[in-house]
């Protein structure tokens, strides 16, 4: 089939998943979804296509129809954690990573192994929750990306406060801290003060709480993010319920609603819905109680959201039941409602919350056989989440220890991974190495015009002969190793070293126009380096130096050993240039004169001469202007 035709379907399907991102922004699940659909069915007849290149280049269609697919599996990771459908999530975000892996997608991989942390730790899986968290760090620790690092440190910090190491969880945060300082990011420094009070309300530290939200509140204010904003205002809000202060919490949390609504974020209105019926059940205001909570579960049943309308109804089971008798029938419908919901979903203490409360309404009603057999029910649930919670708790010291274990593991390989970032830079130019790194196989590139240089120790045999090796290693050593820095200097690459003999290039990984430049002044800078070796050493030393330019291909060579060289006929023809060079002088060609141009450079005509292997050629030895080198 037509590359183009494929590409112009990829590029429908990723217009689509643009329009579900658009939904899922607005909670608009259902469409979000269909769009995601969509786009899966336009790119699946293509996935397993043999002739439209390989998943790994970047460069191929079939890169660009696994990326996409990839693409759709995230997002319907969020779509389906955002609807509490956690299991789902995970198997969404499994695949998602599948194709992350054939088409060697890593930053979108290390996104979703977060995605996949937050979905495990929703279920109670703490320590797989934390296993994926852990990966995504590292990912982004790898990429040196701090903000996501923050991300995920975050998130794991919530995971901390799940398994009830609070203390814990604040260490993370002020790691979180120090890099919101570093990035001078205000938005990631809010977020942090609301996290860090987040802990202070569940340690019940409210006054340590409530100044960490309001400096939240404050920074999101200047910053003008009316979502953050409100829900800083619905955290106060709770606060100030739970302390018994319900005119004031409900004061914050209408003013959460009144942002939520105008900014039209549909699942925040029915949470806000929600608490503010909540605490007007506290108050003793049922019908009010019951008109907020009706509009919340209106707006979680638009959204599917099957966990918030659970916790709805079964506030208006509450609301209802304490209304009086003539609402007594509507009240237990709702409340075995919010039970089956509950059984359906999993939610142990919402299901112990709903029992207790059937059963004082069904007392209320003098019906004492049915009201004791649902308080056996809640008292069973109850020892259950004792023993769960009994169970958590011996199960903390053992999550620590194995986040601990982990913790060491990660920094044992990030340690690794730096050695051997190292060790490759140190044997390959850094582009190179991190083309390798990435995955890229077969590296080989062809340059239409680089600048090449030899340099070869003018009667080293007889130098080694009379000296010791270990002092002859040593000079050598010191002596390449300026060069070493002069490459830095001058912005070439040295490629190898063969006994004293030294290859350096220009324009090669990285094409440049001044290539020969740069070649021309390294040169005279290794004669001058190598006449104040002679006198640091009292050692006579010169050098035979030879210099071409044309073009050259470069590859790296060798699976467990690897090296980067070049060659070509230009190569050949520098390594000439040398070899009939003559020793404290830079025997260049002619069309490295031509490709140097004007310069601050001159040129003495060696005239013509017969070189092995290439025949007559008219030849030249490189000066600076000054006469010297």
């Amino acid at each position: 089939m037509n590359q183009i035709v494929i590409m112009d379907t990829v590029r429908e399907a990723e217009n689509l998943l643009n329009d579900a991102r658009s939904f899922y922004m607005r909670s608009e699940l259902h469409d979000s979804e269909r769009c995601t659909l969509e786009a899966l069915a336009l790119l699946k007849p293509y996935e397993d296509m043999d002739d439209i290149g390989e998943s790994t280049d970047e460069a191929s269609v079939k890169h660009a129809v696994i990326e996409s697919i990839a693409h759709v599996y995230n997002r319907l990771n969020t779509i389906y954690d955002a609807r509490g459908d956690y299991h789902k999530a995970i198997e969404y975000g499994k695949t998602a990573i599948e194709y992350c892996e054939k088409g060697n997608i890593r930053t979108r991989a290390g996104n979703l192994y977060g995605n996949l942390g937050g979905n495990y730790a929703n279920i109670g899986d703490y320590t797989k929750g934390l296993e994926y968290l852990h990966v995504a760090l590292t990912v982004a620790e790898e990429n040196n990306d701090l903000k996501l690092i923050a991300t995920w440190l975050g998130n794991i910090s919530v995971v901390y406060k799940f398994i009830g190491d609070l203390h814990g969880a604040l260490e993370i945060l002020s790691r979180v801290q120090q890099i919101s300082t570093q990035l001078l990011d205000a938005e990631l420094e809010a977020n942090n003060q609301l996290a860090i009070g987040q802990i202070y309300f569940e340690l019940e530290n409210h006054t340590l709480a409530l100044e960490y939200y309001l400096n939240a509140l404050n920074h999101f204010k200047t910053l003008d993010l009316k979502q953050d904003v409100a829900i800083v205002l619905i955290n106060i809000g709770i606060l100030y319920d739970v302390k018994g202060e319900y005119e004031t919490a409900l004061q914050y949390m209408k003013e959460s609603l009144s942002i939520n609504e105008k900014i039209s974020s549909k699942a925040f209105v029915a949470n806000c819905l929600c608490n503010i019926g909540d605490v007007y059940i506290r108050t003793g205001d049922y019908l009010q109680a019951i008109a907020y909570l009706k509009r919340s579960l209106a707006q979680a049943e638009e959204l599917d959201d099957k966990r918030q309308q659970a916790h709805s109804v079964y506030g208006l089971g509450v609301a209802a039941s304490k209304l009086g008798k003539d609402s007594w029938k509507e009240g237990e419908e709702y409340l075995r409602k919010a039970i089956h919901d509950a059984v359906e979903l999993g939610l142990i203490h919402l299901e112990a919350r709903c029992r207790k409360s059937l059963s004082d309404a069904l007392a209320e009603q003098l019906r004492w056989e049915e009201s004791a057999m649902e308080f056996r029910k809640y008292h069973d649930l109850e020892r259950k989440v004792q023993s769960e919670a009994a169970t958590l708790q011996a199960q903390q010291i053992e999550n620590r220890r194995k986040v601990d274990e982990a913790e060491r593991d990660r920094q044992v390989k990030i340690a690794q991974h730096k050695v051997t970032v190292q060790l490759l830079h140190k044997t390959l130019p850094p582009s190179i190495a991190q083309r390798l790194m990435d995955g890229e196989h077969n590296i080989a590139d062809k340059y239409d015009s680089a600048s090449i240089l030899f340099a070869d120790i003018v009667g080293f045999t007889p130098i080694s002969a009379r000296t010791e090796p270990r002092k002859m290693v040593e000079l050598l050593n010191n002596l390449f190793t300026r060069f070493d820095k002069l490459t830095l200097d001058c912005k070439v690459e040295r490629i190898k070293t063969i006994g004293d003999a030294y290859m350096v290039v220009a324009g090669v990984p990285e094409a440049c126009e001044d290539h020969a430049l740069r070649i021309a002044r390294f040169a005279v800078a290794i004669e001058e380096e190598a006449k104040q070796f002679s006198d640091d050493y009292n050692e006579p030393i010169q050098f035979r130096v030879g210099i071409n330019t044309g073009e050259v291909v470069a590859a790296v060579v060798g699976e467990s050993k690897f090296a980067y060289d070049v060659w070509g006929d230009s190569v050949n023809t520098a390594s000439r240039m040398e070899s009939h060079g003559e020793a404290g002088k830079i025997h260049c060609s002619e069309e490295f004169m031509k490709a140097l141009g004007n310069s601050s450079f001159h040129f003495i005509e060696r005239g013509e001469m017969d070189i092995k292997g290439k025949g007559t050629m008219k030849t030249y030895f490189l000066e600076r202007a000054d006469g010297n080198g």
